[in-house]
């Protein structure tokens, strides 16, 4: 953030000082200014941007997990191997259900169900785990499973089930 904020008031210093129309003094003030307002004001209008590209890909897989764009934490309760589990549900990145991308094979389907198996199917849709999944967490949307679920529960569920 420092190293673009002085980058930014340089460029505006530059520009000021190439066109003679400011004296080095209300360059430095005006730099100063700048780096301060400007770049957040930049960092917001990126974050605008890419949030209204985001909004569009409706049927990206990513943007029903996760449909506002910004950080993700961790909880600190969960170990590094369980957050690196709970990052992989989010993006539906497992052995299980991309295994075929590596391989050039056709997808895995679901055994009970006869559908193609993604980490949607297995946390929220699939009959074949109800009961347990009963047990662990109540069925919510995909787009908040992560955010009002207690997380070392979709870690235990998912060990239950040997996923």
């Amino acid at each position: 953030m420092e190293n673009t904020s002085f980058f930014v008031g340089f460029l505006v210093m530059w520009v000021l000082t190439e066109t003679n129309k400011l004296t080095l003094q209300q360059n430095l003030l005006l730099t100063y200014l700048s780096s301060e307002r400007l770049v957040p004001r930049i960092n917001s209008l990126c974050h605008k941007e890419w949030q209204d590209v985001r909004s569009k890909q409706t049927s990206n897989k990513l943007f029903e997990v996760k449909p506002i764009i910004g950080n993700t934490t961790c909880p600190g309760h969960l170990g590094q191997r369980e957050n690196t589990i709970i990052n992989r549900l989010r993006i539906g990145h497992t052995r299980v259900t991309c295994r075929h991308l590596l391989s050039g094979d056709t997808p895995p389907l679901c055994d009970e169900c006869n559908c193609v198996l993604t980490i949607k199917h297995i946390l929220l849709e699939c009959s074949a785990f109800n009961d347990i999944r009963k047990k662990y967490f109540p069925c919510s949307p995909l787009s908040n499973f992560f955010e009002s679920t207690d997380l070392l529960r979709v870690v235990s569920f998912m060990k239950q089930i040997n996923l």
